[in-house]
């Protein structure tokens, strides 16, 4: 059987002393302690990747659920933007209407009477030559500034601004509603019903 293998050749034979064959011997352990090693190491890999896939889905069930529900349990998305986290009792004969610019407007039958924006402190303070009051209003949610500029346009004869800080941001809410579409006293009143929903 050797002679039909090695096609009738003879190959040299050699012997492998001792130091040789120990060092063959450690290099072979050395191998396949490495080789269990691994083998151990991947043992894990598929309770891992089960638990990191577990987490994944519980963080994204949550996030959706607190979406259908209307909170923003993580702050993101639309809870970061300062036109969509806030809620106002308006008259029932008044909508508001996202503007493309993102401002909003407040409608009653089909005239602009007021709206909201985001200002900053220097936008505030700009037209000081129209403004006839400025004063820090008492009973409001949040710490509000009012002030009343004098514009006589065709939709309004005087603008009361109500400016509202927004947590941890420069700007401001600017709620302003135009007169006379809106006394004073209803604009107050509707001012107490504005919430920041962070």
């Amino acid at each position: 059987m050797d002679k039909q293998l090695l096609n009738g050749k003879r190959f040299p034979r050699y012997e492998l002393n001792n130091e040789q064959r120990s060092r063959i011997l450690e290099q072979l352990n050395s191998n396949s302690s490495i080789q269990k090693h691994r083998i151990s190491s991947y043992r894990f890999m598929p309770i891992l990747s089960g638990l990191a896939l577990l987490i994944i889905f519980t963080v994204i069930s949550a996030y959706s659920y607190s979406l259908i529900k209307g909170e923003n349990l993580f702050r993101l998305g639309a809870g970061n933007n300062p036109y969509e986290n806030f809620t106002i009792d308006l008259p029932s004969n008044v909508n508001m209407e996202k503007q493309e610019d993102g401002t909003i407007w407040f409608i009653r039958n089909g005239e602009y009477v007021g709206g909201l924006k985001v200002v900053t402190e220097k936008e505030m303070n700009m037209n000081i030559e129209s403004v006839f009051e400025t004063e820090e209003m008492d009973g409001m949610p949040y710490p509000t500034i009012r002030k009343l500029n004098h514009v006589k346009t065709d939709i309004a004869i005087q603008i009361n601004h109500f400016y509202v800080n927004i947590d941890g941001k420069t700007e401001k809410y600017d709620v302003y509603f135009h007169w006379p579409a809106f006394e004073l006293k209803e604009a107050i009143e509707i001012m107490r019903s504005f919430q920041i929903h962070e």
